[in-house]
C-alpha cells in the first residue's frame, strides 16, 4: 500500500519523534530489533526510484540505511516515494506510547473505530514497519498541561479521567492484537491495575519478546491464552496482586503463562514482590529452552519454582537469583553442580547472611565464567572468602564485578583479582551503591600497578567513582559530590572549553546583570564537563598504555572506546555523563532483559 504525497508531511511530522536516536551497540547479544526487508514489508511492488540504491539488490537495503542518522533518514524520506518507505523501515521500527498528541490519535482512532479518519488513514501504513513498542502511558490526573488531544479529559472529575486512562489503555491493547502484524517486542511498562480485556489483547499479539512492568492484577485472575501456545522467546515480569481484605489464593496467572511459553522461552527474568502463594502443578511441561533465568524476590515459599525451573535437567548457562528465603539457602548449600551453568550473579540485597550457603554453591560450581554481586560486601568477606576461593579453583573465570560497602578498595584486594590470569572483564564499585553521591576516590596508578598482571584484559569499569579537583579554589565546596559541584581548577583557561560564542557568553557581553550571572554559571558548567571528559580520556590512556588488549572503559561516568593500541587514541562515546551507569549495565550485567 503506497503512501501518497499528501499524506506524508502528516506522517514525518505526526510519528518522526517517536523515533528515537540509535542506542549505542550492545554487549552479550543484546541486540536492537532489526528493521524488516523491503520485499517483506512491500512484497510484489517494483521500486521505480532512479536514486543509484535502488540498483543493488534488495537484500543490501539495510546494510545502508543502517549507517545513516536520524536526520539523514528523515533526509532520505523527502526524495521520492520509494526512500520514504526505505527509510520508514528504521524510522518507525521502533515506536514509544506516552503522553503526545500522535499517540491518542494512533490509539484513540482505532478505539472509536475509526478506520477511514484522517489520522488513521495517515498511520495504517506505518503499522507494518512497528517491530517494537513502548507503552508508557500518560498519567492524565498528574498532567499539569494537557495536550489538546486530552483536553476534554481534564475538563472532568478525577472519576471520569480515570476512565479515560483506561479506554486509552485498552485501544493499545487493541492495537498491538490487531494492528501491528509484525510487532516483536513489546515492552509494556505501565503502573497501575491491568484488566483481563488488555492481558487478553497482549496474548493475541504476535510478539515475541514481552516485559510486563509495575503491573498489578485483580486477585485472582485466572484467565488462560485461548491458543494452544504463545510463541514467547524472552519475558520479563515485574507484577503484584491485589488482594481484598486477609484472602489468600493460589495464583493460577503464573502456571497459565509459563505452561504456554514453555516450548520457546529461553529467557526469563521475574521481579516479583514475595507473593504468598504461586501455583505451579507438577504436569509442568519442562522448559527445554531455557537458557537465561533471573529469580528476585519472587515468592516466600519458592521451592517448588526453583525445582522446576533448576531441575536435574535444566540447560540454563546464566543464573541470577537472590538470598532472601529459606528456599534459597537450601538451593545454595545443596543443589551441588549444575553442568550447564556459566553465569551467576548473587543478588545480595545489601545482605551477607547467605554467604556460606553462596561459598558453598560457588564451590560446586567452580566452571563458572563469570561471577557478579548486586549490591555491596564487606571487605572481609570479599578478603576473606570470596577471592581466595576464586583464586584456588577456578579456571575459566573471565567476568568479575565486586562492590564494596567501604568506599575504598584495598590494595591487597586489587593484588589478589589481578592474581586470577584468565579475567578478561572487571567490574569495580565501592561505597553505597543507591546513594546519590559517589565517595570511592580511586587512586589510578595505584589501581595500574596492582592490576598489571592481569594482560588479557579487555574490559575495565569503575562505578560509583570520585575525584578531587587539583589546585581547587579555597572558597571552593570541599564536601559534597564531584559531579554536582563541577568545581574547576583556579588556573584553567577557561576559554580552552569554550566555543567562542559560548566564550562570548561566560563573558556576559552587553547583558544584564542577572542573564550575565546566568550565562556564567551555565558556561562554567559546559566547561566543567568538557574538562572532566578531558581529564577521564588521560585516565583511559595511562590504562591502554599498559594493558596491551583493553577496548572499553568506563570510568567518571563516561564511556570510552580505545581504539589504537601502539598509540592509544580514545573515543568518548557519549558527550553526556551516565550517572546510572546504563551503557556499563547493558554491557555487563547478568540481571537486565536482552530480547534478541
Amino acid at each position: 500500500m503506497g503512501i501518497n504525497q499528501s499524506t506524508s508531511f502528516v506522517l514525518f511530522d505526526m510519528m518522526a519523534s517517536q523515533r528515537e536516536e540509535p542506542a549505542p551497540a550492545p554487549h552479550r547479544g543484546q541486540l536492537e530489533v532489526t528493521p524488516l526487508s523491503f520485499d517483506r514489508v512491500h512484497a510484489g511492488q517494483r521500486a521505480t526510484s532512479t536514486i543509484p540504491i535502488f540498483r543493488f539488490p534488495i537484500e543490501l537495503f539495510n546494510h545502508f540505511t543502517r549507517y545513516l542518522c536520524l536526520k539523514d533518514l528523515q533526509a532520505l524520506a523527502l526524495v521520492d516515494r520509494d526512500c520514504r518507505k526505505l527509510a520508514a523501515l528504521h524510522l518507525f521500527s521502533r515506536i514509544t506510547l506516552d503522553l503526545r498528541d500522535e499517540c491518542f490519535q494512533m490509539v484513540n482512532s482505532l478505539h472509536s473505530g475509526k478506520t477511514q479518519s484522517t489520522h488513521q488513514s495517515a498511520l495504517a501504513p506505518l503499522y507494518p514497519y512497528i517491530r517494537r513498542v513502548n507503552v508508557d502511558p500518560p498519567d492524565l490526573l498528574s498532567s499539569p498541561q494537557p495536550r489538546t488531544a486530552v483536553a476534554d479529559v481534564t475538563e472532568h472529575d478525577g472519576g471520569e479521567k480515570e476512565i479515560t486512562k483506561d479506554r486509552y489503555l485498552r485501544s493499545v491493547g487493541q492495537l498491538v492484537a490487531n494492528g501491528l502484524p509484525n510487532l516483536y517486542i513489546l515492552d509494556w511498562i505501565a503502573p497501575g491495575i491491568m484488566t483481563t480485556a488488555t492481558l487478553e489483547s497482549i496474548y493475541s499479539s504476535p510478539t515475541r519478546h514481552l516485559r510486563l512492568q509495575h503491573i498489578i492484577f485483580q486477585d485472582p485472575i485466572d484467565f488462560a491464552p485461548t491458543q494452544n501456545s504463545l510463541p514467547l522467546e524472552t519475558l520479563d515480569l515485574e507484577i503484584s496482586f491485589s488482594v481484598d481484605g486477609n484472602e489468600r489464593r493460589p495464583h493460577h496467572f503464573f502456571h497459565h503463562l509459563f505452561r504456554h511459553a514453555a516450548p520457546t522461552l529461553r529467557q526469563l527474568v521475574w521481579r516479583g514482590s514475595n507473593i504468598d502463594e504461586v501455583y505451579l502443578p507438577d504436569d509442568m511441561p519442562s522448559l527445554s529452552c531455557l537458557r537465561l533465568l533471573v529469580l528476585d524476590n519472587v515468592a516466600s515459599s519458592s521451592e517448588r519454582i526453583l525445582n522446576h525451573f533448576l531441575s536435574e535437567n535444566t540447560k540454563v548457562n546464566s543464573l541470577a537469583m537472590d538470598s532472601l528465603t529459606s528456599a534459597t539457602w537450601d538451593f545454595y548449600r545443596t543443589r551441588g553442580y549444575i553442568s550447564s551453568l556459566k553465569e551467576f550473579c548473587w543478588i545480595n540485597h545489601d545482605d551477607s547472611s547467605a554467604t556460606e550457603d553462596i561459598m558453598v554453591f560457588l564451590g560446586h560450581n567452580t566452571q563458572l565464567e563469570s561471577f557478579h554481586v548486586t549490591e555491596g560486601l564487606s571487605t572481609e568477606t570479599i578478603d576473606q572468602c570470596i577471592l581466595p576461593l576464586l583464586q584456588s579453583d577456578f579456571r575459566a573465570l573471565s567476568t568479575l564485578h565486586l562492590i564494596w560497602t567501604s568506599p575504598t578498595v584495598h590494595e591487597l584486594s586489587l593484588r589478589a583479582i589481578a592474581s586470577i590470569a584468565t579475567l578478561q572483564h572487571l567490574w569495580l564499585s565501592a561505597g553505597n551503591q543507591k546513594a546519590v553521591r559517589s565517595l570511592w576516590e580511586v587512586d589510578h596508578e595505584t589501581t595500574i600497578i596492582n592490576l598489571i598482571p592481569l594482560r588479557h584484559l579487555q574490559t575495565l569499569a569503575f562505578s560509583k567513582d570520585t575525584y578531587q579537583v587539583p589546585n581547587a579554589h579555597p572558597l571552593a565546596p570541599f564536601y559534597g559530590d564531584y559531579y554536582a559541584n563541577k568545581v574547576l581548577p583556579v588556573d584553567i583557561d577557561i576559554s580552552k572549553y569554550l566555543s567562542s560564542v559560548e566564550f562570548r557568553l561566560y563573558q556576559g557581553t552587553n547583558v544584564g546583570l542577572q542573564q550575565g550571572l546566568e550565562c556564567q554559571v551555565k558556561m562554567r558548567r559546559c566547561a566543567w564537563e568538557r574538562w572532566h571528559a578531558e581529564r577521564m580520556a588521560a585516565v583511559a590512556r595511562s590504562y591502554a598504555s599498559k594493558f596491551s588488549f583493553l577496548t572499553w572503559l568506563f570510568v567518571g561516568q563516561l564511556s570510552v572506546a580505545l581504539h589504537d593500541v601502539e598509540h592509544p587514541d580514545v573515543l568518548i562515546e557519549s558527550s553526556q555523563r551516565d550517572p546510572r551507569a546504563s551503557a556499563l549495565q547493558h554491557r555487563m550485567s547478568l540481571t537486565m532483559w536482552r530480547p534478541v
